[in-house]
């Protein structure tokens, strides 16, 4: 058909029109196998990369036309069987053969089996050890299971081979999801592996993937090393239990303690869900670091003392310290001396980002202001200033209808808001080319508006609250 004039092609409408329109990412299944048991199923959620516009054209009927894809949790290979009409096997091969790994099995059938369970893969998994250096252990107290992560490389044998496998899965579930030349000796992978008791087995455990995060490594001779996050994927049948959270506290750690020449971790064009994730994960980073951030820059922090109006605070030794680091931020925020020079000093203790390690301290920020108003609402018959002239109302109630919160009533508010924004200015220098000041104010307060919501995601979060409960 390609080969015909243009004018005499048919339209694609016409081409199709004795066929049924399928969506992919329906007819498609993923089964997650270990020890030849489905623990998991799931429909992809991109398919675009295989077929255009996630769409599959076919004579078939419903329910006779599927793509079943069985994925070994131990080392993520797969076996394909697809049921479609016999004229369409070509096309479909043809279409998944990149797709999946180089050692998979495409099987074809033209009726549906009577039970899907002849066509499990039925062969024994080998003694799955898991690859590289061993770098952190996660416990998920909730299902009593142990997920523990190793850094490994192309150096140790097997583990191109599963990268490789990974990133044929990853096409299913990320969006821009594409292979890497793992032979290059800048790239690494975290590997996540699920721990379980398993009799036979020459350490008493048996290990399936949980998940992966693929890492980059470059250098600038003035800027020195960074490492980037470029690919994440959790496995289905064990999402939503923090393992992408774990993983990344785990990576920050690590690189803390042992990789001590990197001096930053960024992040490839996250998605929104990992970004929110990302956020929450720095902020509770941030709060872990406070030690290294209190050692590191003690003359510029000076000797923090609380002040008068957190003393009768309920709080811990812990929760003292970070309250005083934040009370110190806050004052530099009231007054503007908060500088960017200031804050790349922090960031490359933590190895956040600039943007992210602000975003951390706007956070924290806004929590303090929060927690510092509430607190000292709740204690008893008390009517203080706070260094700001914000009146702390008394627990009488004709006060507690008066009473300041965060929402934007205080001056200590103000003060954090007008930071944000100034902060948002530099970071956005294209605002200052425009010429009418209207204009301006209008698109910052648009900036600040997205901004603040995104703050405001992180300081509700569960995870974030219990650390200031």
């Amino acid at each position: 058909m390609d080969s015909l004039p243009e004018s005499k092609r048919p339209r694609v409408e016409e081409y199709y029109c004795d066929k049924n329109k399928f969506s992919a990412n329906s007819v498609i299944t993923l089964h997650f196998v270990c020890d030849r048991s489905v623990i998991c199923t799931s429909h992809p959620q991109f398919t675009h990369q295989v077929f255009e516009k996630e769409e599959i054209f076919s004579s078939a009927t419903d329910e006779m036309f599927k793509i079943d894809i069985y994925v070994d949790v131990n080392d993520l290979t797969q076996e394909v069987y697809v049921l479609c009409p016999k004229e369409e096997v070509e096309d479909v091969r043809s279409k998944l053969v990149p797709r999946v790994p180089t050692d998979c099995h495409i099987h074809f059938s033209h009726e549906l089996p009577e039970n899907m369970d002849k066509v499990l893969p039925r062969s024994v998994p080998d003694v799955v050890k898991p690859f590289g250096e061993k770098v952190g252990c996660f416990i998920d107290d909730s299902k009593d299971e142990v997920y523990e992560f190793f850094l490994s490389s192309h150096k140790i044998a097997g583990t191109s081979s599963l990268v490789s496998n990974a990133e044929k899965l990853a096409v299913w579930y990320i969006e821009t999801a594409d292979a890497v030349d793992f032979s290059d000796d800048k790239w690494e992978v975290l590997l996540c592996y699920k721990r379980l008791p398993a009799t036979g087995q020459p350490d008493g455990y048996s290990y399936s993937i949980a998940g992966y995060m693929t890492l980059y490594s470059f250098s600038n001779p003035f800027a020195g090393s960074k490492i980037r996050v470029c690919q994440v994927l959790v496995m289905p049948s064990v999402q939503r239990r923090g393992i992408g959270r774990q993983m990344m506290l785990c990576l920050y750690d690590y690189i803390l303690k042992v990789r001590t020449d990197v001096v930053e971790i960024t992040v490839e064009d996250p998605c929104e869900g990992f970004a929110l994730m990302r956020d929450v994960v720095d902020v509770e980073w941030s709060i872990a670091c406070l030690d290294e951030l209190l050692s590191a820059f003690r003359f510029e922090l000076g000797e923090l003392t609380p002040s008068e109006e957190s003393k009768p605070l309920p709080l811990s030794p812990d929760m003292k310290k970070l309250y005083q680091f934040l009370e110190y931020v806050q004052q530099k925020y009231v007054t503007g001396a908060f500088t960017k020079a200031l804050c790349v000093k922090f960031s490359a203790v933590v190895k956040v980002t600039i943007s992210q390690f602000r975003f951390a301290l706007d956070t924290l920020c806004l929590l303090f202001i929060r927690q510092h108003e509430n607190m000292l609402k709740s204690t008893e018959n008390v009517e203080i200033n706070t260094p700001n002239n914000v009146a702390i109302a008394n627990n009488n109630s004709s006060n507690k209808e008066n009473a300041p919160s965060s929402s934007g009533n205080t001056d200590m508010f103000k003060s954090f808001r007008a930071q944000m924004k100034r902060n948002l200015l530099k970071e956005n220098p294209e605002l200052k080319l425009l010429k009418d000041k209207e204009q301006i104010q209008k698109e910052l307060s648009l900036l600040y508006n997205e901004e603040h919501q995104r703050v405001l995601k992180v300081v509700d979060n569960k995870i974030i609250s219990k650390l200031f409960a």
